[in-house]
């Protein structure tokens, strides 16, 4: 009896040990015994995916949403070596609906390629508040203005500005004096 006792105690320390190895989740973290991430990009792009999904799906959403993949790895999404993201990249993947300001929560994001989707809407102004962002790419959606707030001030490091092939009504903050001082490309067509 005593040695079935002990069989019994170490078949549980080993779904113990188990469980304790394997992933878990809570919210839209991901853990497990090694390393865990309930990072705030996370988040952001959870609600980036779920305001620009019709239907439940884009063209290619290759790992979103899984809660057992870093966001890191999910499709489209560049991160740097502290899992921040700083590239964002999903053009042609039917996303839909307005810009979301959300995402001007992505602190350190670089480069915003949105392009040839189903955006519509206005241009929101947290999108001039990116302070590292060089890139933004939006063209062939069906953006139609800037919003009436929208500002380049903190956007000094933007170099390319692609809007083209949108129905841009009012271009008020791309007047010459209101550029942002590194735009090496801007199309506006």
């Amino acid at each position: 009896m005593p040695n079935l006792c002990l069989f019994i105690a170490l078949i549980l320390s080993q779904l113990i040990l188990l469980h304790s190895n394997s992933p878990t989740r809570s919210s839209n973290c991901f853990s497990n015994s090694s390393s865990s991430f309930c990072p705030l990009d996370r988040d952001i792009l959870v609600s980036f995916y779920k305001a620009t999904t019709r239907d439940g799906n884009w063209r290619s959403s290759r790992s979103w949403l899984d809660a057992f993949t870093h966001h890191c790895h999910w499709e489209g999404v560049i991160c740097d070596s502290f899992d921040e993201v700083i590239e964002l990249r999903l053009p042609n993947n039917t996303l839909s609906g307005t810009l979301p300001s959300i995402l001007s929560s992505l602190q350190h994001l670089e480069v915003l390629d949105l392009s040839n989707n189903q955006l519509s809407g206005e241009i929101p102004a947290s999108l001039g508040e990116f302070e590292n962002l060089r890139e933004i790419i939006l063209s062939r959606n069906s953006l139609e203005n800037f919003s009436q707030n929208f500002t380049y001030d903190r956007l000094t490091d933007l170099e390319i500005l692609d809007l083209s092939f949108n129905n841009l009504s009012n271009c008020f903050p791309l007047s010459s004096n209101h550029l942002p001082p590194n735009v090496e490309v801007l199309l506006l067509s």
